[in-house]
């Protein structure tokens, strides 16, 4: 009876002693569950809570006095600099001041024939520098008899029609004085700079490059003088004054197109800001999330590298090393093509990805428990503020910090 009395003891015990781990292992699913599931309730809770004040902003996208606003006319499609080009090639043949100041370490290629006529970059960067420069009033002229003839058929609100086509006549003719334009010819002092490039070819490069040096190198080098019995409207300029005009002339307009830039992409990023704020939290929180797994440490960079950069052509993000302005796509067109620190990014990723097998126990990773369940979203809070007061200063606060969000 002993015997058979104990079985029973030993049967529960040995019962007990087979589901205790499933049962411990049910309860360590259910504490790394419960953590992770609160902390991506309170990630939404955070951007529910500033997704409205987002929207404030971005109904006023042009910003304050409408300074992100798109002017009627704005200079597009400047060639890109001849200058490097045209040192590589001709370098040899500009005086060892102009060659030394524009040039600088570019090594020249000796050229054996006499120079006859102007280059073919040159040439092209002048006929695309005046179509950049007229353009803008052709569209303007086309536009403005649009509007007449729906004026003349009744198509429209005759006092909406009449200020329309008021306001663009009222941007023509500053446009025209302020960048010295001629009916067909383009800008004077550039044409007029084209006009005499025989024997200052460095010059004339430099020159619709926006080349700060040009004013001075035009002062000092051996310039041709301009002929009297030319019956041309450049007659009556000295070369050097001519090129230092036109230097200026294309250095401001470069930098105007750049503003144009600018304000296209801040008027985007007004419109867009709330939704990628929240749309990087989530990506983040996920990332977060993976990190946490055992063994992933080298696939979870690769797909950090993949997110951002994708993060950066989505939001067309610019990138802050750069002595000029690049961003993460060229334009608001959803389908551009990406700017090289983006490729850069997906490269990397990719090449991390490939080396996964062989990185995998070299940079090995243990699993990991949330520290707190307030951190990330207290970091999603913490950032949405900053973003809305960034965003404020660029829109509302000092002109000068208009493009402070952009960067």
């Amino acid at each position: 009876m002993g015997g058979l009395g104990g079985t029973p003891a030993n049967e529960g015990q040995s019962v007990a002693i087979s589901t205790t781990p499933i049962a411990g292992s049910l309860s360590r699913v259910g504490s790394t569950a419960w953590p992770l599931l609160i902390e991506g309730i309170l990630v939404l809770v955070a951007i529910g809570a500033l997704l409205p004040r987002f929207a404030v902003l971005a109904a006023q996208e042009t910003g304050r006095q409408g300074r992100f606003a798109e002017p009627v006319l704005t200079v597009r499609g400047l060639p890109d600099p001849v200058l490097p080009k045209l040192c590589t090639s001709l370098g040899s043949f500009a005086e060892p001041i102009v060659r030394d100041r524009l040039c600088g370490r570019t090594r020249a290629i000796p050229e054996s024939k006499r120079i006859e006529r102007m280059p073919l970059v040159l040439a092209g960067a002048m006929a695309a520098a005046k179509e950049a420069f007229l353009a803008p009033l052709k569209e303007a002229q086309a536009w403005s008899a649009e509007l007449q003839q729906q004026q003349r058929e009744g198509a429209g609100e005759l006092l909406v029609l009449g200020n329309a086509i008021e306001a663009a006549a009222a941007e023509v003719q500053p446009f025209i004085k302020h960048y010295s334009i001629d009916s067909a010819g383009g800008p004077r002092p550039l044409v007029c700079a084209f006009n005499r490039v025989e024997r200052a070819l460095a010059l004339a490069a430099a020159a619709p490059d926006g080349h700060a040096a040009t004013p001075l190198l035009a002062s000092v080098a051996a310039l041709p003088v301009a002929r009297a019995a030319t019956r041309d409207a450049c007659d009556r300029f000295e070369t050097a004054d001519v090129l230092a005009a036109a230097s200026a002339l294309m250095a401001d307009a470069r930098t105007a197109s750049v503003k144009v830039t600018k304000n296209e992409a801040m008027r985007g990023l007004l419109r867009t800001a709330g939704w990628q704020w929240a749309a990087w939290a989530l990506a983040g929180l996920l990332l977060l999330d993976l990190s946490r797994r055992r063994g992933l440490a080298t696939l979870g960079v690769a797909l950090a590298l993949a997110t951002w950069a994708a993060a950066a052509w989505i939001g067309r993000v610019p990138w802050p090393l750069g002595p000029s302005l690049v961003l993460g796509r060229e334009s608001a067109d959803p389908l551009a093509i990406p700017a090289d620190f983006v490729l850069w990014l997906l490269g990397a990723a990719i090449a991390l990805l490939l080396a996964v097998p062989w990185l995998r126990k070299t940079l090995a990773s243990g699993s990991q428990n949330v520290a707190s369940v307030l951190g990330y979203p207290g970091l999603v809070f913490a950032t949405g503020i900053g973003w809305l007061l960034l965003l404020d200063l660029s829109a509302n606060g000092q002109p000068g910090n208009r493009y402070l969000a952009l960067y």
